[in-house]
């Protein structure tokens, strides 16, 4: 805590380069050892935006099952790790629930795991040392520890698995602030977020920001499950909520078709990119981040 969020931001386009540059060959070997194997993306806080990431990345690639996780969703029920590659990331590499989720990986002999941290020396990467079929990219970030949100750590860690599953992340130049029209928020203390395909990953960082720096509230529903009922809100609590849609070129015909059905009355706030694939989550995520700087200019509160 104690970083400002705007100087967080102005320092995104280094933190994009840095990413776009550090050897990824450890993360790439564990992505050909799991390539046919279901696979189990852990993490909590805005840790949940990577993995939720990881989980498409692998499910593109390697058309096989994936899905995120929170660390108690791993210690608390069975998930089968012993027939899955197990990827954990943790900013700090220290986070004890995340450590706590490794051990369980360990001890159901999960048969590959790879982490992202980004701090040279941690306790994660001292746990793996002793485990041939554990993996951790530890490096130091340019930017340092994150403010209270979840900012350069997490673009870092999207940028480092995208390429590790062998996708190019297009140039910090190509990424564009959004521009949000902030008197839509005042009064209105509900964020209905609608998304698809690679928006899903901005979708759940936006639940995650805005609820933990307490500036608005958030619902998430896919386009389609948006019809399944969820409509019902903006029908009864049109004055308290601002509609946020995720737009990729993939979802672009459901989004429109299903925003022109809104009542002019109701604020949306449209998030687009014209990049496929995990470069345009990343667009999104740093449009994300904006909306979210600009929700805290409107309510007088620094996220």
């Amino acid at each position: 805590m104690g970083k400002a969020f705007a100087s967080e931001l102005a320092a995104l386009p280094d933190t994009l380069a840095w990413a776009q540059v550090q050897n990824v060959k450890l993360l790439e070997r564990f992505v050909t050892d799991v390539a046919e194997r279901p696979l189990v993306a852990i993490g909590s806080g805005g840790s949940s935006t990577a993995c939720h990431l990881t989980a498409l990345l692998h499910r593109t690639c390697h058309r096989c099952p994936a899905q995120f996780m929170t660390p108690l969703d791993v210690l608390s029920l069975p998930a089968g790790l012993h027939r899955a590659g197990v990827f954990l990331a943790s900013a700090s590499g220290k986070n004890k629930d995340v450590l706590a989720a490794f051990d369980v990986a360990i001890a159901e002999e999960a048969p590959a795991i790879a982490a992202v941290t980004l701090r040279a020396d941690n306790a994660l990467s001292v746990a793996a040392a002793d485990y041939a079929r554990a993996r951790v990219f530890a490096a130091e970030a340019p930017t340092g520890k994150d403010g209270y949100l979840a900012t350069n750590s997490l673009i870092a860690t999207c940028v480092l698995t995208a390429r590790a599953y062998g996708f190019k992340i297009a140039d910090p130049k190509a990424y564009r602030k959004a521009i949000v029209d902030g008197s839509v928020f005042e009064g209105r203390q509900m964020l209905q977020v609608l998304h698809g395909g690679w928006g899903g990953p901005v979708a759940t960082d936006l639940e995650s920001k805005v609820n933990e720096s307490a500036l608005a509230s958030a619902q998430l529903a896919d386009y389609r499950n948006f019809g399944h009922g969820r409509h019902l809100w903006l029908a009864k609590r049109a004055s308290e909520t601002v509609v946020v849609a995720i737009v990729t070129p993939g979802t672009t015909a459901i989004a429109d078709a299903t925003l022109k059905l809104f009542p002019k009355s109701i604020p949306v706030v449209r998030l687009d990119t014209t990049l496929d694939g995990p470069a345009g989550t990343i667009d999104l995520l740093l449009q994300a981040f904006h909306l979210v700087k600009r929700l805290g200019e409107v309510r007088g509160q620094d996220p």
